[in-house]
């Protein structure tokens, strides 16, 4: 019987490596890419925000001094996952969204 793997589960099984390259909002990580936005497409709507409410967050962490790599050096998440979620928000103090 195969195992079954959350999307999250398989992306860190398959690219949890030094040597892989990661690179801005993960536009370009081929499979890795596809694994986050099946993530993503698997948040419940109800959980998610509007289309145009998660690019104005990602436009955001794109122009952030904490934005590393599709990352968020002050919380570790994936900026693509965090901002997708209605319930989470901007890990600086002052909130920016």
């Amino acid at each position: 019987m195969k195992e079954h793997l959350s999307p999250r589960d398989r992306f860190f099984q398959q690219y949890n490596s030094t040597e892989y390259c990661y690179k801005c909002l993960m536009k370009e990580w081929g499979n890795a890419a596809l694994t986050i936005r099946e993530y993503v497409d698997s948040i419940p709507e109800q959980e998610k925000v509007s289309p145009h409410e998660y690019e104005r967050r990602l436009s955001i962490c794109r122009q952030c001094e904490h934005h590393v790599n599709g990352m968020c050096a002050l919380c570790g998440c994936f900026i693509m996952v965090r901002g997708a979620k209605s319930k989470q928000n901007c890990a600086k103090k002052e909130r920016l969204w």
